[in-house]
């Protein structure tokens, strides 16, 4: 799957409202904003068919919108089939994984800064081939600056 994921006008017209109402419900945020979110989640999802990609720090608010998306099951999994052809699941790093990136850290940490910068590299290149410069500037230059933790945690209901 390559460019033509996220170029697909039934992709990018895709919306269900309950998704949008529930996060609005959760988070003080504007509906613009909201539905801006959810485009840019979906994105995020095409991408996720692509070996080796993960969600960072970076993209919190992204991470908190596909968790508001899967909880409506039978949607996001509608969604997946028909723009996918399969479900994308949400794999969070596991205990093994973390130890081991932990103990990596503490005996070789050039070692591990660089296996963590291959990573994000990819993550990034990706983004850029199937999304773009602009995407790729949303969402690892804006959304860190605006999307903090602590400013994510403000704007909770």
């Amino acid at each position: 799957m390559g460019a033509q994921i996220l170029s697909s006008p039934a992709y990018i017209e895709y919306c269900n409202e309950n998704v949008l109402f529930r996060f609005s419900n959760m988070y003080d945020m504007p509906d613009n904003e909201i539905r801006d979110l959810f485009q840019e989640t979906k994105k995020f999802i095409a991408i996720c068919t692509q070996p080796n990609i993960y969600i960072n720090d970076d993209m919190l608010i992204i991470d908190e919108m596909w968790h508001n998306f899967i909880l409506f099951t039978p949607l996001y999994a509608e969604f997946c089939q028909q723009f996918f052809g399969r479900f994308i699941h949400h794999i969070p790093m596991s205990k093994k994984e973390r130890e081991q990136f932990t103990k990596l850290r503490q005996e070789d940490p050039d070692k591990a800064k660089n296996a963590y910068l291959q990573r994000e590299e990819l993550l990034m290149s990706t983004v850029y081939e199937l999304c773009g410069e602009e995407t790729v500037n949303k969402w690892f230059k804006d959304y860190p600056q605006k999307y903090t933790k602590e400013y994510i945690r403000s704007i909770q209901k």
